[in-house]
């Protein structure tokens, strides 16, 4: 089995300086550095949640076993907090909201498919003023938000053509062990996406070599 501990990727200082300088200026700024750094990464969250939202409500899922009832979620709304989970372990999604939410008329349930062996907890968060939400939970960038809020929060950077800050997002999730944004550098690093950074071949194979590791199947064919 291959040891989790890899050479991870530059230093954000100087993926900064790639993404900020002129596409075609020819210059050092302009070129990643090869300076490596060697990160220990921890073993990735399984459980995971993804939201959806129209401009009055976000519904927030996330899959849990087939037979988790009503009475084993912990689930606690407040005007600028949530915290959703099963009880006695650590929580799905913890931390204070983007929003303010109008509580009384928030909701939740359990959707079992009689067939497969988990369970969807959907909950309907009702916004109190109607607008779009980056993501649910906020914090200091790359710090007190959750690994995949961090790489949620990402793709609203994206979307606005902020690489800098959305590579920033995407490493701080990577060095928690999230297994898309790990997916995700290394898509950008390989050249296959937009992101104005040069290509480096060495630092996509890092990361592919860790997103292989952890069984991601498209990864073992790279």
């Amino acid at each position: 089995m291959l040891s989790s501990q890899y050479n991870f990727g530059t230093s954000l200082k100087e993926q900064e300086k790639s993404l900020m300088s002129k596409p075609n200026q020819k210059n050092k700024q302009n070129e990643i550095s090869t300076e490596q750094e060697s990160v220990d990464l921890p073993q990735p969250e399984e459980m995971e949640y993804e939201f959806l939202q129209t401009a009055q409500q976000i519904t927030v899922t996330f899959i849990v076993d087939k037979e988790t009832q009503k009475e084993d979620l912990n689930i606690k709304l407040g005007l600028h907090r949530i915290t959703a989970g099963v009880k006695n372990q650590k929580p799905i999604i913890e931390g204070s909201l983007y929003g303010r939410l109008e509580v009384p008329n928030c909701s939740w349930e359990i959707i079992k498919d009689e067939e497969g062996s988990k369970a969807v907890v959907a909950i309907i968060l009702e916004k109190a003023f109607q607008s779009n939400w980056a993501l649910v939970v906020s914090g200091p960038l790359g710090t007190n938000i959750d690994p995949h809020s961090n790489y949620l929060l990402h793709k609203h950077y994206e979307t606005n053509q902020n690489y800098v800050k959305s590579i920033r997002l995407l490493t701080a999730s990577a060095k928690k062990g999230h297994f898309q944004a790990i997916t995700k550098l290394a898509l950008i690093y390989s050249g296959s996406t937009n992101y104005p950074v040069k290509v480096n071949p060495k630092l996509a194979f890092n990361f592919w070599k860790i997103a292989a590791d952890r069984g991601n199947g498209y990864s073992m064919w790279m």
